[in-house]
């Protein structure tokens, strides 16, 4: 897998965190406390969107469908699929 580098900023009290997870061994380095954050950022913006799209999708079964409900849809489909 291809990887970038940034270089980012941090509170003490988050970097003591990240530093604290590979000290205790949960992680080699600290580049895999990171990647694990993110992949559960991730996580929780895709069921964002999961809960959402059901949302939209158990409302259209409770009234007529309108233009606007069918370009929300369309929109969150759009985006699950993007990802």
């Amino acid at each position: 897998m291809a990887t970038k580098t940034y270089n980012v900023s941090v509170t003490e009290a988050q970097g003591w965190f990240v530093e604290q997870q590979v000290r205790l061994g949960r992680y080699n380095n600290i580049s895999e406390v990171m990647r694990d954050g993110l992949r559960r950022l991730e996580s929780e913006a895709a069921q964002r969107d999961i809960d959402e799209f059901n949302r939209l999708f158990a409302g259209a079964h409770n009234r007529p469908e309108t233009e606007s409900d069918i370009e929300r849809i369309n929109r969150a489909l759009k985006k699950g699929r993007s990802k």
